[in-house]
């Protein structure tokens, strides 16, 4: 069983075992009490492996979804799973709004709530020229483009004119994440005019990544290349997760002392009469 803090009858499970400093707006017993979850990355939280699996928008509410796993510590089978969905929403005046969801038990609830969540709404796109030729190499925001030739015949689109047209494809290699991308970008000239046409692009959609070739030196054989790259939205979620023991029995203790307030109340107006 993991480390249990104990506040005031409660038990926060949600410890921050990594050591990650969350910032300035986090409180030094909150940077202790949350758990970072990048998407899709499980992490283990007292008896439950823990995951967040994206997010739903309903609006004007942003659930994040936060699987949990509970498994036999014996067999390693799966004994309990739910799926909890608390609510958060970045407001440009007010920040950060959350509402919690809660798993409910007979002698406990599990609370979930969203402490912080990335602010993607002012992404912002980059564009990277280079003057390069063949076997050159040069960085973007998310890696290293390498030049590795140039291609007469490059596959254009089903519907292009190829008429009186000079094309030329650039091969590019993108090295990002300790994986190789390729993209062509194609080069047109209409020779009837001896002018530039617009580009055809290369991409790589899994970077978000085009490329253009805006324009060619005949006589030094090098090309003017525009990559563009939009930037990736971050998707993880900062969290805190506490169990109140007996919860439900608080409840019922409230509600036996409103029951004898009330027939009390009923009794004496009785006996008034």
């Amino acid at each position: 069983m993991g480390v249990l803090i104990s506040q005031n009858k409660k038990e926060v499970i949600s410890i921050n075992r990594s050591g990650i400093n969350f910032g300035k707006d986090f409180k030094e017993t909150e940077k202790l009490e949350n758990i970072l979850l990048l998407r899709d990355s499980m992490l283990v939280m007292s008896n439950y492996e823990v995951t967040y699996t994206g997010n739903e928008e309903v609006k004007p509410n942003h659930f994040f979804l936060v699987n949990y796993v509970r498994k036999d510590s014996a067999t390693g089978k799966i004994v309990e799973q739910f799926t909890l969905r608390p609510n958060a929403q970045i407001n440009p005046r007010m920040g950060l709004i959350a509402n919690p969801d809660t798993k409910h038990y007979w002698n406990k609830d599990i609370f979930t709530h969203v402490s912080s969540v990335p602010n993607n709404t002012d992404l912002k796109d980059t564009v990277t020229n280079a003057e390069v030729s063949v076997q050159d190499s040069f960085r973007i925001k998310n890696g290293m483009v390498v030049v590795e030739g140039f291609d007469r015949k490059p596959t254009l689109p089903a519907d292009f004119d190829q008429e009186d047209k000079l094309v030329l494809g650039v091969q590019l290699a993108v090295y990002s994440g300790g994986k190789v991308y390729h993209m062509e970008p194609i080069m047109v000239i209409d020779m009837a005019v001896g002018a530039f046409e617009s580009p055809i692009p290369g991409e790589v959609a899994d970077l978000g990544i085009k490329a253009t070739v805006d324009r060619m030196d005949p006589k030094s054989k090098k090309v003017m290349l525009s990559i563009h790259e939009k930037e990736k939205p971050l998707d993880f979620i900062i969290m805190k997760a506490i169990v109140f023991p007996y919860i439900n029995l608080v409840w019922l203790g409230g509600i036996i002392t409103f029951l004898g307030a009330l027939i009390s109340m009923i009794r004496r107006i009785l006996d008034n009469q």
